[in-house]
């Protein structure tokens, strides 16, 4: 609904290895595969139904991979991208904080981390964000949450969180009626 597929795509390396993070049912995977043969996608997701799922496509093929895991536990590689759509408000703000380092930490040097979530300073637009989220999680049950529920953040605070990892962050697109956001962390280049 949101168009945001096109957008990863164009943001994304055409090649190399792409973990997409709360993969769901790999939807993001596919078609990150499909639009460059020259990608590897690992899907991550702590719901087993949906990596059973996504496992069993018909267009699953040795460029999809996907795993069920806790996205701060996994075993993650050097990686040319992470991606983390949707997925950071199913944890607590220090757990969104590590990963997110991780990541960093993780990027290769023209690597790319793409991440898409609500912005809880967007107060009047976090409305129907919190909205969506309580369909998707008590009324229809499609997501599973922890215990604690969701913590939405603000995206200064996380850019105030990592900010001393020597990185370059850009806010790429907003949301017309929500809080969503998608923004770009790069590493920045030793001399800068």
């Amino acid at each position: 609904l949101d168009n945001y597929y096109i957008l990863f795509d164009s943001l994304l390396p055409k090649s190399g290895l792409i973990y997409d993070i709360g993969c769901g049912y790999g939807f993001m995977s596919y078609f990150l595969t499909q639009k460059s043969i020259g990608r590897v996608v690992v899907g991550v997701d702590y719901d087993e139904e949906k990596i059973e799922v996504a496992n069993n496509h018909y267009l699953k093929s040795n460029k999809n991979v996907f795993s069920f895991s806790n996205a701060i536990e996994f075993d993650y590689q050097q990686a040319d991208a992470f991606v983390l759509m949707d997925v950071l408000h199913y944890m607590s703000a220090e757990t969104q904080v590590a990963l997110i380092k991780k990541c960093v930490s993780l990027l290769n040097p023209q690597g790319i981390i793409i991440i898409r979530d609500g912005d809880a300073s967007k107060h009047k637009k976090q409305k129907l964000t919190a909205l969506t989220e309580l369909f998707s999680t008590k009324l229809l049950k499609f997501n599973k949450t922890n215990p604690k529920g969701l913590e939405f953040v603000s995206y200064d605070f996380l850019v105030s969180k990592v900010k001393d990892q020597n990185v370059e962050i850009k806010v790429v697109k907003e949301s017309a009626h929500s809080s969503n956001i998608i923004y770009t962390i790069t590493k920045k280049n030793s001399g800068e």
